[in-house]
């Protein structure tokens, strides 16, 4: 790369990175257009079969100031490219494409999940779309969404898990939605929920993983609840989840 990094995402076989002149930079796996560029390389997936991929960084965008990878996607802060079949990319379609298209303008924060979005714009509205098999845009459905849909607003903080989201809002709340399968969502139950509900206070910053999610209060705690298969919770101990996986949060400072 030609310059410094100041930001990189990866997807599930991609990584971009936007370089400290605001170029953004993209390589690995092409096989549905999410590097945003044409590519002549090919190589196997882990079925075996040929896909198109690129060894070597591409430039892609200008004055990009944030970036965040999906399953087989690529969203920057007003341009999405890529797979498209639950509508991730937001622009209305179902139909991929290896060019980016133009989303939304006045984006400060983006997210990305498998496959749906979460973008914060300046006026502190949150918007969500792509696939919604869990509820996990938050509008209180099950039906996925190929536009952008506005389901908060306040926000100043956004994380996509694999299936749920966390936002924090302006008064320091934690709102998180929908698959609770490993109780990631906070709220001490296993019971996912497809719209948003608050689960804590006092929050400056929240980050949500596939299966479990961390946050940090306004006074410098750690909390930490899902899934601890690999001993992500940080408690020192393996297991499903805290509590045999109610979702309680636990605090680690």
């Amino acid at each position: 790369l030609p310059a410094a990094v100041s930001n990189v995402t990866v997807g599930a076989g991609h990584t971009a990175a936007i370089l400290s002149d605001g170029t953004l930079w993209t390589w690995g796996s092409n096989q549905e257009g999410q590097l945003g560029a044409e590519t002549q390389e090919t190589g196997v997936d882990r079925e075996g079969n040929q896909v198109a991929v690129s060894g070597t960084s591409l430039a892609v965008l200008e004055d990009v100031r944030s970036v965040a990878a999906g399953g087989d996607f690529t969203d920057g802060t007003l341009w999405a490219w890529g797979g498209n079949d639950y509508g991730q990319l937001g622009n209305g379609t179902v139909v991929s494409t290896a060019q980016p298209v133009q989303v939304l303008d006045q984006v400060t924060a983006v997210s990305a999940g498998d496959y749906h979005v979460a973008a914060i714009r300046a006026d502190g509205t949150l918007w969500t779309w792509g696939d919604n098999l869990y509820g996990q845009l938050g509008d209180g459905t099950l039906n996925s969404v190929s536009a952008p849909q506005q389901v908060l607003d306040n926000v100043t903080a956004v994380s996509a898990g694999a299936n749920a989201i966390a936002a924090v809002r302006s008064d320091g709340t934690l709102w998180t939605w929908r698959d609770n399968l490993y109780g990631q969502l906070g709220d001490g139950t296993r019971d996912s929920m497809s719209a948003p509900h608050q689960v804590l206070t006092d929050v400056r910053f929240a980050v949500m993983g596939d299966y479990h999610a961390a946050a940090i209060s306004t006074d410098g705690t750690l909390y930490t609840w899902g899934s601890n298969l690999d001993g992500q919770l940080g408690n020192g101990g393996l297991g499903d989840t805290t509590d045999e996986g109610t979702g309680a949060m636990l605090q680690l400072t």
